[in-house]
């Protein structure tokens, strides 16, 4: 998967998504049922790329990093659920190839310091959004 592909997956299992009117499209935030207006003539997919990038509408309507900034997967995160929480850690193990879980302080270290891009990744197949 592409960085912007993981971004807009991640964003739209935390809740961002397009409200469709019959003139309109809007981007919503989570936990919002109104949004930025967009127009009518474009894709979904078209609306999501448009927010990754700052533009006109302001920072509070861009799509978090979640590929980049630790703060923001991080935040991804607590929407998992406890036993999807156990699926992420092994996951994260996957990916880092850690072949010895009983050298435990060494694989909390490196699954505790494992970069954006390696979190988003766990997170997504952790969900089965993972392409």
């Amino acid at each position: 998967m592409t960085e912007c592909e993981q971004r807009v997956s991640i964003a739209k299992w935390i809740g961002w998504k397009i409200k469709h009117s019959p003139t309109f499209n809007h981007l919503c935030r989570p936990g919002e049922e109104t949004g930025v207006c967009c127009g009518k003539h474009l894709t979904d997919s078209e609306i999501f790329d448009l927010f990754l990038a700052p533009n006109e509408c302001g920072p509070g309507y861009v799509i978090p990093d979640y590929t980049r900034d630790l703060n923001a997967i991080h935040k991804a995160e607590m929407n998992l659920t406890f036993e999807n929480r156990i699926v992420f850690v092994d996951n994260l193990r996957f990916i880092l190839r850690e072949p010895h879980p009983e050298q435990f302080i060494m694989e909390v270290a490196r699954l505790a310091s494992a970069k954006a891009n390696i979190r988003a990744e766990a997170l997504l197949r952790t969900l089965d959004l993972w392409k």
